[in-house]
């Protein structure tokens, strides 16, 4: 570490902060370029036609049947879920959209 005179101790902090700002431009740059690349590569993507996210819900084959069976009250909701392979928030959501 570098010895200062006696009061010229706000030397070492100015540079400290001029340091610090330095750095710091240059992270927010860096991080700018970083979204903008990122914004391009998903318009490319979106133009070509991929789709991001999650894949949505489906019904499955038997969703006829073992609603049918359901909605009579030859098996219960939790039955239901288990004969079509699905949990419960994606059965409730594909019955609400039926």
């Amino acid at each position: 570490m570098i010895d200062y005179p006696e009061g010229q101790e706000w030397v070492l902090e100015m540079v400290n902060n001029i340091l610090i700002e330095v750095l710091g431009t240059i992270a927010e740059q860096e991080r700018e370029t970083i979204r903008a690349r990122q914004a391009e590569g998903i318009a490319i993507k979106k133009e070509q036609g991929v789709v991001f996210g999650r894949p949505k819900a489906t019904k499955p084959d038997n969703w006829k049947i073992v609603i049918t069976q359901w909605e009579n009250k030859e098996i219960t909701a939790r039955k239901a879920m288990e004969l079509m392979n699905m949990k419960s928030n994606t059965f409730y959501r594909l019955l609400k959209q039926a």
